[in-house]
């Protein structure tokens, strides 16, 4: 019952007693009286005794009859409904690997969801948790992208030095490389949705995208096809199929050249602050970049292995 109270309230009844300027007399202090019981800042018990309650039927190790339960896809729905009341008592990484985990069969169980059969109790979990990890990351864009970018990191690094046999084998490797299709589905709907929540995590969600792409399938169709918001949406952004090369323009105003191929990445300092636009060349050999801090539009000569070449002032046109 505390679940349902905050995952459908929780949220509310914080506004309303934070804010104040809403209510007036009796309203208001009975509006922040039941934000004190439990879900306010100064009182938070019961948001974090439900947070840990809900956690625990997640994580814990499910048997044949508790996996796909009743309770623990109840609790699932709780997580992803009132995420930003349980947000701050969770560990955010764990909880997206639980509800990735739930997803890995998706794309087989998706038939039957489509369709209007009836449901099993594991396609029944399987829909709970893909909605579940929409309303997380449309609830908090920054908090998944930035989590699941960590969490790619940290595979990449662990898969190239000596524990790479411990982790290959541990959940976390095993749900990034069993769920891409899932993590993927979420950036396209983060991306269509809001992207302008994530112009600041371009390379962080480059990182993530480039993690769940098939590469055969890249080669034969390209990225505008697997993913055409992010070229579409972002004009800092930049594919070019001949060469399957990604630039990235950063606030910073710093190039990133991710190779596809040979799956690199390059930063290049080009500008000296945001970076408005990119675009290559059809043959990908030029690339021209634009940004108003410096009032300049630079054309770079990209070789082989996404290297600039010349100074920094060959090739420069004037921008007004």
């Amino acid at each position: 019952m505390l679940g349902v109270v905050g995952a459908e309230f929780g949220a509310n009844l914080g506004n309303g007693g934070s804010g104040g300027g809403g209510y007036g007399g009796s309203s208001g202090r009975e509006s922040q009286q039941a934000v004190a019981d439990g879900f306010s800042v100064v009182n938070h018990e019961h948001a974090r005794n439900t947070s840990k309650a809900l956690a625990y039927l997640l994580f814990q190790q499910p048997t044949n009859q508790t996996k796909y339960s009743l309770i623990r896809r109840a609790s699932v729905d709780l997580i992803g409904r009132g995420f930003v009341v349980w947000q701050p008592y969770l560990d955010v990484s764990n909880v997206l690997i639980g509800l990735l985990e739930l997803c890995i069969d998706a794309d087989r169980l998706v038939p039957s969801m489509t369709f209007g059969l009836p449901l099993t109790p594991r396609a029944d979990a399987c829909r709970t948790a893909r909605h579940a990890l929409s309303l997380i990351a449309t609830a908090r864009p920054s908090t998944y992208v930035i989590t699941m970018a960590k969490e790619v990191a940290r595979y990449n690094a662990m898969i190239q030095n000596a524990q790479s046999q411990t982790y290959q084998h541990s959940l976390h490797a095993y749900v990034l490389v069993k769920s891409k299709p899932e993590i993927l589905r979420v950036l396209q709907q983060l991306v269509e949705k809001m992207a302008v929540e994530l112009m600041e995590l371009l390379s962080e969600l480059t990182d993530v995208m480039i993690h769940c792409l098939d590469m055969n399938q890249i080669k034969t169709s390209g990225l505008q096809e697997i993913f055409p918001g992010y070229c579409k949406k972002f004009p800092m952004v930049s594919y070019c199929h001949s060469t399957r090369r990604i630039v990235v323009g950063t606030r910073n105003g710093n190039l990133l050249f991710y190779d596809l191929k040979q799956g690199k990445c390059q930063s290049i300092a080009a500008h000296r602050g945001q970076i408005l636009g990119v675009g290559f060349s059809a043959d990908g050999k030029f690339l021209a970049s634009i940004a108003l801090a410096d009032m300049k539009v630079y054309i770079w000569q990209v070789g082989d292995d996404c290297d600039d070449d010349g100074d920094d002032d060959d090739g420069d046109m004037d921008f007004d």
